[in-house]
Parts: C-alpha cells; structure tokens; sequence
C-alpha cells in the first residue's frame, strides 16, 4: 500500500522556472527619428546638443569653452555626441571625441 510519502516521491519535478519575457525591439531608424523631431519641437536641447545637431563645429568649441559638459545626456539620455552622429557630422564628431565625449553613452533608443 502506498502512502503519501510515497506519493511525494513519485511526483515529477515542478516545470523550471520561464525565462525572463525579451526586451522588445529598438525602434526602427525611421521611428526614433521621428520621436527625436517630435521632442526637440517640444523641448528644447541644450546648448552643445543644439550645435552638434546643426554641425557648427565654431558654436560647438565656444560651448566647449563656455564649459559645457561635452559627456552631458538630456533625460532621454541623448548626448551632443548623438546628435553630430545623426546629423553626419564628421568634423563636429572629431571634435566632441577629441574633447572626451563618451562613445559607449546610450540613449532611450539604444
């Protein structure tokens, strides 16, 4: 005769654990521009991320030596160095590398 022991014994093992529910995917390019366009109509960029988007490398150094924080992010976490990416700014890009700006800083867009 079995007894409940020996039930508890027998009984399979209980189902592992499911995995973590995957991060859904980044935007496409096409959508975190527009979110980007959307925002900066909204609020405005500081000052260094306003110059790097416009690719004025002169305003982009004057910035630098008003003492703007060239690693500085904005709450989506959108840096100058961002915004000259986006803009093909390759010279404005140099320069905000040059200066230290940080190449591993992500945004809300990754």
């Amino acid at each position: 005769m079995a007894t409940a022991a020996d039930a508890a014994v027998d009984a399979p093992p209980p189902p592992p654990p499911s995995p973590p529910s995957p991060r859904p995917p980044p935007p496409t390019d096409a959508a975190a521009a527009s979110a980007y366009e959307m925002r900066v109509r909204v609020a405005p960029l500081p000052p260094l991320h306003e110059a790097a988007r416009a690719g004025s490398a002169t305003s982009v150094a004057a910035r630098l030596r008003a003492g703007d924080v060239v690693t500085a992010a904005t709450d989506w976490g959108d840096t100058a160095l961002h915004w000259a990416a986006a803009g093909g700014h390759v010279g404005v890009l140099r320069q905000l590398l040059d200066a230290g700006a940080d190449v591993a800083a992500a945004s809300i867009f990754g």
